[in-house]
């Protein structure tokens, strides 16, 4: 069900379509590309050779609570940056995960309705992480899980919403632009302990 690439000739990402679950191609910035190396499983990923620029894929709304939405991605780092991944309900932000090299030491953030958390401190540059997001609609509220770990405490979503329709990963100024994302897209919604097929996923700020 998640899109991770791997169906996509390499060059431009835009206009591009994998996975199950998702209601439209991806609509890209020039410079977003599909390459065939750098890849988390199989033999593509994607990541932003321009600054300033967007990836946006829109998915069958969820409204249910308990949904999970995973995403991969690792940052090679030479120059101050900071790269996301948001879940939107069409332009309306409401969750927010963020790689900031302007911190000292670097640090993976998470939104929390006013500002961020730091999520994981000093993180290894060129590996992977597996980031799962597990959404609550009627609390207004999301957590957090880094590669299979324990879910990290409730944080508020950026704005009250009922459901969630779009993920949007961003590639902000840089030198040196190289972050890559691979397996994104449908994950599963946990309902009273069971998995269910409703899986959706998303990146962007």
């Amino acid at each position: 069900p998640a899109d991770n690439f791997d169906s996509y000739t390499a060059g431009d990402l835009n206009g591009g379509s994998g996975g199950t679950g998702w209601s439209g191609n991806w609509s890209a910035d020039v410079g977003w590309d599909v390459i065939a190396s750098e890849a988390q499983s199989g033999a593509n990923s994607i990541y932003a050779a321009q600054t300033n620029s967007t990836a946006t894929r829109t998915f069958t709304a969820d409204s249910t609570d308990g949904s999970v939405f995973t995403f991969y991605t690792k940052w090679k780092v030479s120059f101050p940056y900071v790269d996301s991944w948001a879940l939107r309900d069409g332009a309306t932000q409401i969750v927010l995960i963020r790689y900031n090299v302007t911190l000292t030491p670097d640090a993976i953030e998470t939104s929390n309705g006013a500002g961020f958390d730091v999520l994981i401190s000093a993180p290894t540059e060129n590996t992977y992480y597996k980031i799962d997001v597990k959404v609550d609609y009627t609390a207004d509220t999301y957590t957090v899980q880094v590669d299979g770990g324990g879910y990290s405490a409730a944080k508020s979503f950026i704005n009250v919403v009922t459901q969630s329709d779009t993920i949007v990963l961003y590639n902000n100024p840089s030198v040196d632009r190289q972050s890559y994302w691979d397996t994104l897209g449908p994950a599963a919604a946990v309902v009273e302990g069971r998995s269910t097929a409703l899986s959706l996923l998303g990146v962007g700020q």
